[in-house]
C-alpha cells in the first residue's frame, strides 16, 4: 500500500550513524534527521590519520625476529584457501593505513569510537570499482557499513534494516541470517551500494523508488531469501581446495541443508536437505575438508580427556554417506567437550578446549610437526589460527602462542574493557566495552599487522 511505502521510505532516511560533535549528547544517539552519533576521537585533527588505541601495541613478550627467506611457515598458506580464495588485488585496496606485518607482530587498529549498535557479527569486503575495504556489521537495528578508506568521515550507514545475527562474503555477495523468521538472504553489495547512492541524492523520493521496488521481479532483487531456510539456526561456508567447490551449510531445527555456489549464476543453489538429529539450541557445526571427497563431513561436537597423547573423539556427520538418526552428539559444557574445531590444514585440526588448544590430525591423534597442546591461564572465548601460531581471545585480550614451542609470542590484557570477535573471516574484527559500564557504547577493531588467518 501507499501508507507502507511512506512508512518505509522514511525508514530508509535513518541511514548513517555519523561524528559527534563535542558538545553533543551521546546519551541521545538520534538527531533531527534520523542519524546517530559517534562519540569523538579525543586526539588529531580528522584531517591526520586515525590514532591507534594503547591497545595497538602489543605487550609481553617481544615478537622473534622474522624468519630467513628460506624458512616456511608451520602451516601452509595455500590451505587458507579453504575457507576464501585469496584476492590477488587485495593488497592494492584502499582501507587501514598500511601496518608493517611484522612475524607475530599483530596489533588491534581501533577503527569506530562510540557505536551504539548491538553488533553480533562483522565482516570486510573490497568494492569492486572503487576498490575501498569496508566493514560490515550485523546488528539488531540492521547491517551498516564503514568505508575504512575515509576513516575520517567516521560514518557508518544503514545497509539493510532487518535485524541481522550472521554475515559472510561470498565474491560481492553478501549472505545473512536475517529477519524475524532468520532466513539466509544473499544481497548484491555493489548493487545496493549504487542504490544507496542514488537515494541519498535525493533524499526522499519515496514516490516512486519504494513503488518502483515493489514491481521488480524477484530474480532482479538486490536482496532475496534463499529458499527453505527458514527458522536457520546456524550457517557456515567452506571451500573444497581440492576441487574448487565452495559450500553453505545451514542447520534448520529439523534438518540440515546443504547449497552449493553456482558461479554463472552468483549464488548458492540447494545440493542436499538432510533429516538431522541436530539439538536446539544448535551447537557446534563445523565443515572438515577429506581428500578424494566431493562433499565436507560435518563435526557436530568433539571430546578428549586431558592428558599427553589423548585422542580427541570427533562426532561426524558423513553427508555423503547420508545422516543416520543415531549419531550420538555430545552435550555442550560437559568436562572435556571441545567447544571449537578448525581444520587448518590436509590433515592437521585445531580442537579448542576451555582453556587449552589441542592440534590434532583427521583422527583425532596429536600431530608429529606441531605442538601438541598449547596452553592458556584463562577461559577461552575464541581462537584464530596464523601461519605460525594460534590468537586465543578472552574477555580482557588475547593472547598468542607458538605452534611449534607454546610460548607466548604476544600478549594485551586490558582488565577495564570487555572485548569480543565478531568475526575472523579475512580479517579479525573485535568490539570492546567497559567492564564497569556493560551497557557503554562500543569500540570496534580490526587486527593487523599479522599473517593471513585460516
Amino acid at each position: 500500500s501507499l501508507l507502507q511505502s511512506v512508512e518505509e521510505a522514511l525508514e530508509e532516511r535513518s541511514l548513517t550513524i555519523r561524528p559527534a560533535s563535542e558538545l553533543q549528547e551521546l546519551d541521545s544517539p538520534d538527531d533531527t534527521i534520523g542519524t546517530i552519533k559517534r562519540a569523538p576521537f579525543l586526539g588529531p585533527s580528522p584531517s591526520e590519520p586515525p590514532a591507534e588505541d594503547p591497545l595497538s601495541s602489543p605487550l609481553g613478550t617481544l615478537p622473534p625476529p622474522p624468519p630467513g627467506p628460506n624458512s616456511p611457515p608451520l602451516l601452509p598458506t595455500a590451505w587458507a584457501t579453504m575457507k576464501h580464495r585469496e584476492d590477488p588485488e587485495r593488497s592494492s585496496c584502499h582501507g587501514l593505513p598500511p601496518t608493517p606485518k611484522v612475524h607475530m607482530g599483530a596489533c588491534f587498529s581501533k577503527v569506530f569510537n562510540g557505536c551504539p549498535l548491538r553488533i553480533h557479527a562483522a565482516v570486510t569486503w573490497i568494492h569492486p570499482v572503487t576498490r575501498d575495504q569496508f566493514l560490515v556489521v550485523g546488528a539488531e537495528e540492521g547491517i551498516y557499513t564503514l568505508n575504512l578508506h575515509e576513516l575520517h568521515e567516521d560514518t557508518l550507514e544503514k545497509l539493510i534494516s532487518h535485524r541481522c545475527t550472521w554475515l559472510y562474503c561470498v565474491n560481492n555477495v553478501l549472505l545473512s541470517l536475517s529477519g524475524k523468521s532468520t532466513h539466509i538472504w544473499a544481497h548484491d553489495l555493489p548493487g545496493l551500494f549504487e542504490q544507496r547512492r542514488l537515494q541519498q541524492q535525493v533524499p526522499l523520493s519515496l514516490p516512486t523508488n519504494r513503488l518502483t521496488q515493489r514491481i521488480i521481479p524477484r530474480r532482479f532483487a538486490l536482496s532475496a531469501k534463499i529458499p527453505d531456510t527458514k527458522g536457520c539456526l546456524q550457517c557456515r561456508v567452506v571451500r573444497n581446495p581440492y576441487t574448487g567447490s565452495t559450500f553453505l551449510l545451514a542447520a534448520l531445527p529439523t534438518s540440515l541443508l546443504l547449497l552449493q555456489w553456482y558461479e554463472p549464476l552468483q549464488k548458492f543453489l540447494l545440493l542436499k536437505n538432510f533429516s538431522s538429529p541436530l539439538p536446539s539450541p544448535a551447537g557446534m557445526l563445523e565443515p572438515l575438508v577429506l581428500d578424494g571427497k566431493e562433499l565436507p563431513q560435518v563435526c557436530v561436537g568433539a571430546e578428549g580427556p586431558e592428558g599427553p597423547g589423548c585422542r580427541v573423539l570427533f562426532h561426524i556427520l558423513p553427508l555423503e554417506a547420508g545422516l543416520t538418526p543415531d549419531v550420538l552428539i555430545p552435550p555442550e559444557g560437559l568436562p572435556g567437550t571441545a567447544q571449537q574445531v578448525i581444520q587448518v590444514d590436509r590433515d592437521t585440526v585445531l580442537v579448542c578446549f576451555d582453556r587449552c588448544v589441542r592440534m590434532v590430525n583427521l583422527l583425532g591423534e596429536p600431530t608429529a610437526t606441531l605442538a601438541p597442546v598449547l596452553t592458556f591461564d584463562f577461559p577461552i572465548e575464541t581462537v584464530v589460527c596464523l601461519q605460525d601460531s594460534v590468537l586465543a581471545f578472552w574477555s580482557h585480550g588475547m593472547q598468542g602462542r607458538s605452534l611449534d614451542t607454546n610460548e607466548v609470542t604476544q600478549e594485551i590484557t586490558d582488565e577495564t574493557r570487555i572485548f569480543r570477535v565478531l568475526g575472523a573471516h579475512r580479517d579479525i574484527i573485535l568490539e570492546s566495552i567497559p567492564t564497569d559500564n556493560p551497557g557503554a557504547h562500543s569500540n570496534l577493531y580490526i587486527l593487523t599487522g599479522h599473517q593471513s588467518s585460516y
